[in-house]
């Protein structure tokens, strides 16, 4: 087993263990044979130096390197040759017959090194400035956000713009979360529907929190209730189930945005009656996504899948990656919606455009395993009731971009019960 070094810990802290006497150049080729270190772990996130000398975090590396005795972390060569941080007699004694020749330029190689972590250092502090400098900008957006109305009041006094654009389009008035703070800024002078929208308009996230007192105000003071947010979803494709009724009543346009595809989601058979009676569109798409595609894919949706393909949904439209309902529904493990969409027109043998993959693949790879190791679904009748396909053994026989069949799916992602039902069944 390695043996740790140079991972220090509060109690061993590298600044006590300088030593200033030691000569650049063997502190060089100890750091250049450390870098030079076998791979052994890759780790999220970064260390700062302990020395606070500026370095940017990611110059100090995220691997673990070692020989065949040690382990040490990629920044130790930092400590070693800009802090002269001086390591165990021992490890210097393993690594002194080691230790690499140095080419007679090798300060060269030391100027370049220092010279990128500067460059790297002052691109940091760049950043670091122009997040300072967004953060004082978008003061009165974070006290709208946090519902602080003393601040917002604040703010506002000493001058902030009360339409002024965040980082991504927002005005402090798509920000605010309280009522208070609404009435603050549209007080102020705020543009109730700012043009263009961003990713969402003050109308939007009032529906989106389900503030009903924040919705009539914005609507009084000439919110157009059928406004869009950039992605062209409207104010019932935010709206809690719930409050659907009260936007319909208030003009609410159901064939605006995908109101359905978010009541689907919900699995809320009474919100896509209403949303159906007042006009909204079967297949409206939410992105990639139909209603149909949405209740195939989310758990919990069968319902909402039984009631789309009763009222006549197409059971073969497809999402951007070419994925039917039917390869959905195989991935969710669920026999209902398999059974469900097979007996509505669905087809066993369709082939998505992006990775060449059949239900059936999916369905084999067992993707809806918990984390305890039961599955969420029910793979096994998902494999059996698309294996009742006519032509059964050409799905079976049925590659992949990677050239995999379901078998080959099976044995290496799925579960001992799918490779039987697979191999019993040719």
């Amino acid at each position: 087993m390695r043996e740790q070094i140079g991972y220090w810990s509060s109690s061993n802290d590298p600044r006590t263990l300088v030593d200033p006497s030691w000569p650049l150049r063997e502190r060089v080729r100890l750091a250049t044979y450390l870098r030079r270190g076998e791979v052994l772990n890759y780790w999220l996130g970064f260390s700062h130096c302990r020395f606070d000398c500026g370095i940017p975090p990611q110059c100090t590396g995220t691997k673990d390197l070692g020989d065949e005795c040690y382990i040490w972390p990629e920044g130790l060569p930092h400590y070693i040759e800009e802090h002269a941080v001086r390591l165990p007699a021992e490890f210097l004694a393993h690594v002194a017959p080691r230790l690499p020749w140095l080419w007679p330029w090798w300060r060269l190689g030391l100027w370049w090194r220092r010279r990128q972590v500067a460059r790297a250092s002052a691109r940091q502090r760049q950043a670091d400035e122009d997040r300072r400098d967004q953060a004082q900008r978008e003061a009165l957006h974070t006290a709208a956000w946090e519902r602080d109305d003393e601040r917002v009041r604040a703010l506002l006094a000493a001058g902030y713009a009360v339409d002024g654009r965040s980082e991504y389009g927002l005005t402090p008035l798509a920000r605010a979360r309280s009522l208070a703070v609404t009435r603050l800024l549209l007080d102020a002078g705020a543009e109730v529907d700012p043009q263009p929208p961003g990713y969402i308009t003050p109308l939007l996230q009032a529906a989106s929190d389900d503030d009903g007192e924040r919705m009539e105000l914005l609507l009084a003071r000439g919110a157009d209730i059928r406004g869009l947010d950039k992605f062209g979803r409207s104010v019932l494709d935010y709206c809690k189930p719930a409050r659907i009724e009260w936007l319909l009543e208030r003009g609410a346009d159901p064939k605006l945005g995908a109101p359905l595809s978010a009541a689907a989601g919900a699995g809320d058979l009474a919100a896509m009656e209403r949303l159906l009676a007042a006009g909204a569109e079967l297949e409206g798409k939410l992105g990639h996504f139909t209603p149909l595609l949405i209740a195939a894919r989310d758990a919990g949706g069968d319902e909402a899948l039984l009631f789309l393909l009763a009222r006549g949904a197409d059971p073969m439209v497809r999402d951007d990656a070419g994925f039917t309902p039917l390869h959905h529904a195989a991935s969710r493990g669920s026999p209902g919606a398999v059974r469900a969409l097979l007996e509505g027109g669905g087809d066993a043998a369709v082939v998505s455009t992006r990775g060449k993959v059949t239900p059936l693949h999916l369905a084999a790879i067992g993707v809806n395993i918990c984390e305890d190791g039961r599955a969420r679904g029910d793979d096994v009748a998902v494999l059996e009731l698309l294996l009742a396909h006519p032509a059964h053994r050409a799905l079976l026989q049925a590659r992949d971009d990677f050239g995999r069949t379901a078998l080959d799916c099976a044995r290496t992602y799925g579960r001992p019960e799918q490779i039987e039902v697979l191999v019993a069944a040719g």
